[in-house]
């Protein structure tokens, strides 16, 4: 009875029940679409190489998702530059204490190639994390046998003694293979100080330059004292590369006998001493202990103008 009243309705308004198949058959197909698209999204929000922890992931700027889940190209160098600043002085830093509870650098899928002892190159993939951030963030994974703990280098990136923040960002560099012309090179340990009442200044400046990969190089120690009125008395020594030490791993700095430090608690200690410029007399000498004041840096940048970094 149901199925003849049916087929009859049909028959009556062809056209109507035409449209309202149509309808039906859309509707079904949307909601077939919608329970497919929020399938893949959680099927993505379950898949271990997009999960971190957390509640807010911090990506470079214009990467691709995708890119970076199915290891494109696009993502094989991808980095944050200055990440342990950024994560130091913004996400981890004291200001946003009461609005970020935890912050975790993670590295996840990086192709990297090991060598062996046969000297056969392997393909593998390399995830890099601090174990107490990750924990903090609820990303740890579960440790079957061993331990899982923040070794030097981990305690150095997240919360580096200020001995060795120092030593991070005020070692010298040697000039990278983008710089064309190496003889315009430099580097320097710069030095301000204030007198009491404000009315001199001393600008001292220890001055690397030149090609420091090859036998053209030296140091310039320069010591510049100035008065409130604009006079001004220029002290300096030209040195040769022989009587000059630098290092790649630590800020210390030699010129002759004069020299900066790196003391164990991360004051810099400053001894200078530089004859008169143009002609003038005597001898300037100086002896100071800096305290930098807690925070309150930025990362170092490369300069340069032209083809190369100067």
């Amino acid at each position: 009875m149901i199925g003849q009243l049916a087929f009859r309705n049909i028959a009556y308004r062809p056209w109507r029940s035409v449209l309202l198949f149509f309808g039906f058959g859309v509707g079904v197909a949307v909601m077939i679409v919608l329970l497919s698209i929020g399938e893949a999204m959680l099927t993505q929000a379950r898949n271990e190489k997009l999960v971190g922890g957390g509640t807010i992931t911090v990506l470079p700027e214009g990467l691709d998702i995708e890119v970076m889940k199915t290891g494109g190209i696009g993502g094989l160098f991808f980095s944050i530059d200055h990440a342990s600043f950024l994560y130091r002085q913004v996400l981890a830093s004291p200001r946003y204490r009461s609005e970020i509870a935890a912050v975790a650098p993670q590295i996840e899928g990086r192709l990297l190639y090991l060598r062996g002892k046969d000297g056969i190159e392997h393909p593998v993939h390399a995830t890099g994390e601090i174990p107490s951030a990750t924990r903090a963030v609820g990303a740890a994974a579960e440790v079957v046998s061993g331990k899982w703990e923040d070794d030097e280098g981990d305690l150095g990136w997240i919360s580096p003694s200020p001995f060795g923040l120092r030593n991070e960002m005020d070692h010298f560099h040697l000039p990278s293979d983008s710089v064309t012309n190496r003889d315009t090179w430099a580097e320097w340990h710069y030095f301000n100080v204030l007198s009491q009442g404000g009315k001199r200044w001393a600008f001292i400046s220890f001055i690397v330059g030149g090609d420091v990969t090859g036998s053209n190089w030296g140091g310039n120690l320069g010591i510049t004292l100035r008065e409130r009125n604009g006079a001004t008395r220029r002290f300096g020594v030209t040195l040769d590369r022989s009587k000059v030490r630098f290092s790649t791993r630590d800020a210390n700095l030699v010129f002759g006998d004069s020299r900066v430090t790196v003391l164990a608690d991360g004051d810099y200690q400053v001894r200078a001493s530089a004859p008169a410029e143009d002609g003038g007399r005597g001898t300037i000498s100086v002896a100071l202990r800096v305290h930098p004041a807690p925070m309150a840096y930025f990362p170092g940048v490369a300069m340069g103008s032209g083809r190369g970094t100067v």
